[in-house]
C-alpha cells in the first residue's frame, strides 16, 4: 500500500505523537510533543509550519516535524536549546516512512532542506542520503559536535574505579574539601517556580556568554519547559546550597534509558569549591541511585564532562539541496 502524507496541527497529532516517540529509533525528549510545541509557540511565529503525519491507510507510522522560511526547510528547533532533532518514523519503516516525506517535498518550493542535531545511529542518516539521491538531490553529512555519555554502572564506587587515575584523585580531593566546610548541601529541589528563579539567577552570574543567552523569550522558555515537565516526571533541578546560599545549579531530564544534563549555573565567587563540577557529580550519584543505565552531559566538549568519565558521541547536520 502506497503511505499518504497528511498536514496536521500539534493539536491534531497530540494523542498520537509521543506513542510514535516511544517506538522512534531517532526519537528523543527534544522530539516530544511538549518540547515541540514549546519551541514552536516562543519562537516560531511567523515561521511556516510543516507538521506532516506518515499513515499507512488510517495507522500512523511517522512525523515530520519541519519549518519553512523562505526557501529553506529545517526541523522545528534549534541548535541552542535542542541537542537531538530528528523524524519520528515507526522503527522498522524508517526507509519507506522518509521516502514519502522526500516525495511530498517535491511538492513544496524549495531550494535546501537543513537537518540539525541527527544523533549517531540515527536512521535519518542510514536512509536519507540514497533516497535524496533517487529525486536528484545532493546530501552533505557534517559532524556538528559532540554529546558526551557516561555508562553508569552500579554504585558510586565503581563509577569512581572506572574515571582515570588522576581525575579520581581530582574529584575525591575537591569533595573533601567542599565538605571540609561543614556547610554544603546537594539536594534534588521540589519547587519548580522557586527553583528556577534561582536556576535563572545563576545561569546569568556563571559567564557573560551565558547572561547574554537567557533573554526575556528563553526565560519564558525554560519555565514552560520546566512547569511541562515536571507534570510529566521527566524534569529535575538539582541545587547546591553552602551555609544556606544557593551556589550551584543544574537544570535535567530523566527519561527510562538516561538523565540529560541540559544546562547549569553557579556562583563565580565559589569557583574555588568546585561547586559547578561537584554538582554534576550529584547528579550522577543521584541516577547511579535511580538505577539509570546513562548519563548524558549533551552537546559541547567542556573539559569538566571529561573529568566526570564522558565519552563522546557526535551529533551530525544534514544538508540536502535540491538541484
Amino acid at each position: 500500500m502506497t503511505l499518504a502524507v497528511r498536514a496536521q496541527s500539534f493539536e491534531s497529532l497530540r494523542a498520537s505523537w509521543n506513542n510514535l516517540l516511544q517506538h522512534s529509533a531517532g526519537g528523543s525528549i527534544f522530539s516530544s510533543w511538549e518540547f515541540q510545541t514549546a519551541w514552536y509557540e516562543t519562537f516560531g511565529q511567523g515561521l511556516d509550519l510543516h507538521l506532516w503525519q506518515v499513515v499507512d491507510g488510517d495507522v500512523p507510522i511517522g512525523i515530520a516535524p519541519l519549518m519553512q522560511q523562505d526557501r529553506r526547510i529545517c526541523f522545528v528547533g534549534a541548535q541552542d536549546v535542542c541537542d537531538y532533532l530528528d523524524f519520528l518514523i515507526l522503527a522498522g519503516r524508517e526507509r519507506e516512512g522518509l521516502s514519502a516525506v522526500l516525495d511530498h517535498l517535491e511538492t513544496l518550493s524549495w531550494d535546501q532542506m537543513e537537518l540539525i542535531s541527527l544523533r549517531e545511529g540515527s536512521p535519518t542518516l542510514a536512509h536519507l542520503p540514497a533516497l535524496s539521491a533517487a529525486h536528484g538531490w545532493q546530501t552533505e553529512v557534517v559532524k556538528q559536535d559532540v554529546c558526551p555519555q557516561l555508562p553508569l554502572p552500579g554504585d558510586w564506587d565503581a563509577y569512581l574505579s572506572a574515571l582515570s587515575k588522576k581525575d579520581r584523585h581530582e574529584i575525591r580531593r575537591k569533595l573533601r574539601r567542599l565538605q571540609s566546610t561543614d556547610a554544603a548541601h546537594c539536594y534534588l529541589g521540589s519547587s519548580p517556580s522557586a527553583d528556577m528563579e534561582t536556576f535563572l539567577t545563576l545561569h546569568r552570574q556563571s559567564n557573560e556568554d551565558k547572561a547574554e543567552f537567557m533573554t526575556e523569550q528563553m526565560e519564558q522558555f525554560f519555565r514552560r519547559l520546566a512547569d511541562t515537565f515536571d507534570l510529566l516526571g521527566q524534569y529535575g533541578m538539582y541545587l547546591m546550597e553552602v551555609d544556606g546560599l544557593p551556589v550551584s545549579a543544574a537544570m535535567c531530564f530523566f527519561t527510562p534509558t538516561e538523565v540529560l544534563l541540559y544546562n547549569s549555573g553557579f556562583r563565580r565567587d565559589y569557583g574555588h569549591l568546585s561547586v559547578g563540577l561537584l554538582l554534576k557529580a550529584y547528579c550522577i550519584c543521584d541516577a547511579i541511585q535511580r538505577r539509570i543505565p546513562a548519563f548524558n552531559f549533551l552537546r559541547g566538549d567542556e573539559p569538566y564532562k571529561y573529568h566526570l568519565g564522558g565519552q563522546d558521541e557526535p551529533v551530525y547536520n544534514m544538508t540536502v539541496r535540491r538541484v
